[in-house]
């Protein structure tokens, strides 16, 4: 709390002290207009008690008022005493802060100083050193000042020696240029021709290797179940009729007409001498030879008769079996093209064929149990003249088992590595001994012809071994020939690229030079004129630097300095020093704040204790008026006045007014004093004014002297002043 603070705290309780007694002097005055009379006795009691009362209180609480205001102003003076010495410190903690700063501001201030010097002395002694040079290069320039025309000799000079070295540079770099290629040359043909010699004959020996795969594969081609045939024919250990035998299966498999028989139309569509799965092939004729033996093995168990070979009735059984191929819906079909052999087909593996065959055994045994007659009969013409529907369901087994057959021959189309090929089964049951050839005899003819057939087989295979080998060799040298031109172009190609260089290299050199020559002679000077202007202009430079320079000094000590200034000095120890000043206040305030409070609560109490008599004695003062009208009560019901009997006008009459409560409210506003026709002293918590009961009351109050109620103002102003003067609160300014 500063100085101003306190004075009005000190103002304050001194006015509330001066208020109290300003009351108290109101409490003692008395009204000079009062009157006594028989019928106002009880009220005249009534407030004489309530004055008694209220003065005992107003001089307590005047006490109290008084205690505290000296209290306040104990404290008061002792906290502005303490702040004054907490003030002081703070302002020398803060003069020597600013000190400080002021020492921070000189010390950049001084560096900037330094910093001006030496770039002061920095800038002289460079602008020294530049009019030096200046003059120097102005000498220099003065002794080579020439003319225009000396200029464009120079240059025509310069430009002739310029073209007549790059000629001669141009002539040069062709001449390396044609010597390295000569060179390439060279050496690509040195080093191919050896190897061109080499791939020559490589390409000699594979091309004859060729031409003779062609002529084994030619060969290989040829071994077929036609020259098969054609080779027992041609052999000159065969016998006439095994010769025979042979020419008709010839020219049943190739198709050639003549008395045997003509050809069939189907023919062409159906047989592909020699060709990969057709009958005719070697592979397919040597996969027949188990079949032969399971025939054969069939007819021994059950002690038939075995037939020889036919080396026509296997043509037929060739010829029909490519037949099959020729179903556009698939299937079986006999073509009929020997209507005097007979045939059993199947579509199988190799293997089933003869066994899908024999399981019409089973059925043919049912068909004896029910026919006892066919039990002799297997195999011949009865059975499908008499029993053609058991013919129909064992007829291959019955061919099979035909004990007149002489001659028989087997074939397969097909895929030998799928799981079905055709299997053509042929026989004759005509002329005896019409089959020439035994199972081994066959054996030996077929696997004759094979041996013959694998080495031509084993001639192609090593021709296209010879062949894949002089390939490879030839791949081989002609990769060798392509690496060779390789690295010869490759060497080539780096000596060109190397020659290009160097004559780049060379060129851009005398261009470079004479370019400079030229610049050199367009620099010649015809007068000083220009170059006095550039020397001026590099001491134009330095000033114009040294003037940022110093602006740029200039600038950053402001700025360090205006930093220093806007930074607020953090002194914890002023902090703890305006903080004891806070604490002080605070506990100043909180001290009027109790001392006002403990003040109300006394008002309080005593404005209670009154109310509480004032309602007992008007409850008391209530019976005087019963049973007698001569009375008039005030408008709020507060206060009754009694008049005397047929004494209307009377000047003896009894004022009772209401009380007020404006001390219980807290306010410290002075009221008038209440009068009564004892004299007594009233508290300033009555009413203000007091009430007339008549209008001509009214009139009376009007003629008597006001002593207790308009100058109680006056007395209250009064002793509102006396009490500063009291507690020496009216004093000069003090700072």
């Amino acid at each position: 709390m500063n100085k101003n603070m306190q004075k009005t705290v000190l103002t304050t309780s001194a006015v509330l002290a001066g208020v109290v007694l300003g009351v108290n002097v109101n409490q003692n005055g008395v009204h000079a207009d009062t009157t006594t009379t028989a019928a106002t006795t009880a009220a005249t009691d009534t407030n004489q008690q309530l004055a008694n009362l209220r003065s005992q209180q107003t001089a307590n609480e005047s006490a109290v008022a008084s205690s505290n205001a000296a209290t306040m102003s104990a404290a008061t003076t002792s906290a502005n005493s303490q702040i004054a010495d907490l003030n002081d410190q703070i302002k020398e903690r803060q003069a020597s802060d600013a000190a400080a700063q002021q020492n921070k501001i000189d010390q950049v201030n001084k560096d900037a100083q330094a910093a001006t010097n030496n770039e002061n002395s920095a800038y002289s002694s460079a602008t020294t050193k530049q009019k030096a040079a200046n003059d120097a290069e102005l000498k220099a320039a003065q002794a080579k000042v020439v003319t225009e025309q000396q200029k464009e000799d120079k240059k025509a000079a310069a430009t002739s020696t310029y073209k007549q070295s790059q000629d001669k540079l141009n002539s040069e770099h062709q001449a390396n240029l044609n010597d390295i290629k000569s060179k390439h040359s060279e050496k690509v043909q040195d080093v191919t021709k050896q190897i061109n010699t080499q791939i020559t004959q490589t390409q000699d020996t594979l091309k004859s290797l060729k031409v003779k795969l062609n002529q084994d594969n030619e060969k290989l081609t040829n071994f077929n179940a036609a020259n098969f045939f054609k080779s027992i024919l041609d052999n000159k250990n065969s016998s006439e009729e095994e010769k025979k035998d042979a020419q008709d299966a010839y020219n049943i498999v190739t198709g050639i007409n003549g008395k045997t028989k003509p050809t069939a139309s189907w023919y062409t569509k159906a047989v592909h001498i020699g060709q990969k799965n057709d009958a005719t092939s070697l592979d397919n004729l040597k996969a027949t030879l188990p079949l032969y033996e399971q025939f054969i093995n069939i007819r021994q168990d059950r002690n038939l008769p075995v037939p020889k070979i036919s080396l026509t009735i296997l043509a037929v059984a060739m010829v029909n079996a490519d037949f099959q191929t020729t179903l556009e819906k698939g299937g079986l079909k006999h073509p009929g093209y020997y209507p005097s052999t007979g045939e059993n087909l199947a579509e199988s593996s190799i293997e089933s064929a003869v066994h899908l065959w024999m399981n019409e055994e089973s059925k043919w045994k049912v068909a004896v149990k029910q026919h006892p007659d066919l039990a002799d009969k297997l195999g011949q013409d009865y059975v499908f003249l008499k029993y053609p529907k058991v013919y129909g369901a064992t007829g291959h087994f019955n061919n099979l088992m035909d004990p007149n057959m002489s001659a028989y021959g087997f074939a397969v189309n097909g895929n030998l590595d799928k799981d079905f090929v055709y299997t053509a089964f042929d026989f004759y049951d005509g002329k005896k001994d019409a089959g020439l050839f035994s199972l081994d005899e066959f054996k030996s003819l077929v696997n004759n012809y094979i041996t013959l057939a694998q080495t031509t087989k084993n001639a192609v295979k090593e021709d296209q071994n010879q062949i894949d080998q002089s390939q490879a060799n030839l791949d081989k040298l002609q990769n060798e020939k392509t690496d060779l031109i390789n690295q010869a172009n490759d060497e080539y190609n780096k000596n060109i690229q190397q020659e290009n260089n160097s004559f780049n290299a060379k060129s851009n050199s005398l261009k470079s030079k004479y370019e400079q020559q030229v610049k050199e002679i367009d620099a010649l000077p015809t007068n000083t004129d220009a170059l006095q202007s550039r020397l001026q202009a590099k001491l134009d430079t330095l000033k114009a630097n040294h003037d940022a320079k110093l602006k740029q000094i200039n600038d950053d000590a402001n700025a360090k300095i205006a930093t220093i200034k806007s930074q607020k000095v953090n002194d914890p120890e002023s902090n703890k020093l305006q903080a004891q000043i806070d604490q002080i206040k605070s506990d100043l305030t909180k001290k009027q704040q109790e001392l006002d409070s403990q003040y109300q609560a006394l008002k309080a109490k005593d404005q209670a204790e009154y109310n509480a008599l004032a309602e007992k004695l008007k409850n008391s003062s209530s019976e005087v008026t019963k049973g007698n009208n001569n009375y008039y009560t005030t408008d709020d019901g507060a206060t009754t006045v009694k008049l005397p009997e047929n004494k209307a006008n009377s000047h003896k009459r009894s004022i009772v007014n209401e009380l007020n409560n404006s001390v219980s409210r807290g306010t410290l506003t002075p009221t008038t004093a209440a009068t009564s026709n004892s004299h007594a002293n009233v508290s300033s918590a009555d009413a203000s004014t007091s009430t007339p009961t008549t209008r001509e009351e009214v009139k009376q109050q009007a003629k008597l002297p006001q002593t207790g109620n308009s100058n109680s103002l006056a007395l209250l102003a009064l002793g509102a002043i006396a009490s500063m003067f009291g507690f020496g609160l009216i004093t000069k300014k003090r700072y």
